[in-house]
Order: C-alpha cells, then sequence, then structure tokens
C-alpha cells in the first residue's frame, strides 16, 4: 500500500511541478511538459527554436534561465513614485455625430 501512495503522490508532484514551470514561463514563450517514458521534463520556445530538458523542475528552471533570464522590475525612486501618483488625465472627449442614424452606405437588400 505504500508502493502505490508512493507512486501517486510522486505522479501528483509531477504534475504540480510541470503546473509551477508552465504558470511562470508560459507567458515568456516557453511549453513545458514531463515525459513520461523518459521521466524527464522538458520545455520547448518556438521562437527561438530551443528544446531544453531537466531531470527535475530545479534544473529545467535553471536551463531556461541560462536560455532566457529573468527581467526584474526596474527600481522607481520615490520621488518619480510620488509624481505619478498625482497625475491626473483629461476626461474622454465625447463622441462625434449621432450614433443611432442610419448606415451613410448601402446595404445589401435595403434602399
Amino acid at each position: 500500500m505504500s508502493a502505490a501512495m508512493t507512486a501517486e503522490s510522486v505522479g501528483a508532484s509531477t504534475v504540480q511541478g510541470v503546473n509551477r514551470l508552465r504558470a511562470a514561463y508560459r507567458h515568456r514563450g516557453w511549453t513545458v511538459w514531463h515525459g513520461d517514458s523518459t521521466g524527464q521534463y522538458w520545455a520547448a520556445h518556438t521562437g527561438r527554436m530551443v528544446l531544453l530538458s531537466g531531470g527535475s523542475v530545479w534544473e529545467l528552471a535553471a536551463e531556461i534561465e541560462k536560455v532566457q533570464p529573468s527581467r526584474s522590475a526596474p527600481a522607481v525612486p520615490a520621488q518619480a513614485r510620488r509624481r505619478r501618483a498625482g497625475l491626473r488625465l483629461p476626461p474622454r472627449p465625447k463622441p462625434r455625430g449621432y450614433w443611432g442614424r442610419p448606415a451613410r452606405w448601402p446595404v445589401a437588400g435595403h434602399r
């Protein structure tokens, strides 16, 4: 019974690991999966034409970071943050003309 529970927990952790990698790297163009027959984690980036593999979730994440490092957000000085907080945009302009009028171009079947 413990062997079955271990197999289930390994399968669950594999799915969780793949889901974590997908959530982290999908928006950057990576497709991530786990190969059942190889037992490895795989990632492909079609834009860069790159295929990576790793023995664990952490190894694959490290390989991805080597190819495409994460960009950290630039630090914004406190003065700039305060200036942006007070920024007010003018109201949106009202649309010109009347939107409910009939179309000016000929419509098929209508004269």
